[in-house]
């Protein structure tokens, strides 16, 4: 897929997600994708769990000769916010490990829930 990202010229710059983008191609979506493994077995910890998320992504991804510089649109649902914040100011962006090679940022939506 041939992805365009849109952002409006006076707008500021987004961090971490686009505002919006405009492709073309073969649309490939995703469902479930949670942060087990094969087996059915959690990752231990909220860093783990989402690098587990992500290569799951990836591996159905793959099933359709994509990776993540196709990625359009991606939402996340956080029930500890305070945890996520505390992760992307260690650990950086978590798709930066897996296999992205160039800078792309998905349009993301998230949900909060718990603390």
């Amino acid at each position: 897929m041939s992805l365009t990202i849109l952002h409006p010229p006076t707008w500021p710059r987004p961090r971490g997600y686009a505002n919006g983008t405009a492709g073309t191609g073969r649309v490939v979506t995703t469902g479930g994708m949670i942060g087990w493994d094969a087996e059915g077995r959690f990752a231990d910890g909220l860093v783990a769990q989402i690098g587990q998320t992500l290569h799951n992504v990836l591996a159905v991804l793959a099933e359709a000769g994509a990776g993540p510089a196709d990625v359009a649109r991606m939402t996340w649902y956080v029930t500890d916010m305070g945890a996520y914040r505390r992760l992307a100011y260690h650990h950086g962006p978590p798709l930066s490990r897996h296999g992205r090679r160039r800078r792309h940022y998905a349009g993301r939506t998230g949900g909060v829930g718990g603390n």
